[in-house]
């Protein structure tokens, strides 16, 4: 059986993937909220770029970054609707994929929105 090899030291990031739930702001207008937790994972967090851009007059930075978590019946399921903590950092999920289709890591394309 020719199956991939998986590091485990690469994987020390631990995140936090939360669903997104509907609640009522002050308008009674309903938004979207992530305080539903789906799962925590470690994870392996490899920055790809960084760019700044100027929005209501205001720089921003956007920090894209790859993260890779073990296969699992939940890593599986994540979607790109979720959103991933690090700490206090919020990270928003643009894809997600089975690179080699082994079932042995789950791969997500995030971008971070720094103010």
């Amino acid at each position: 059986m020719n199956r991939l090899m998986t590091y485990p030291g690469k994987y020390k990031t631990r995140v936090t993937f939360r669903n997104p739930t509907r609640a009522a702001n002050n308008l009674n207008e309903q938004v979207p909220a992530y305080t539903e937790l789906y799962c925590k994972r470690w994870a392996y967090v490899v920055p790809s770029s960084a760019r700044e851009f100027v929005q209501a007059q205001q720089v921003e930075g956007l920090v894209s970054m790859i993260m890779r978590v073990r296969s699992d019946s939940q890593t599986r399921a994540i979607t790109s609707d979720m959103r991933i903590e690090i700490g206090s950092r919020v990270v928003n999920i643009g894809g997600v994929y089975d690179e080699t289709e082994a079932r042995q890591e789950v791969v997500l394309w995030c971008t971070e929105v720094v103010s």
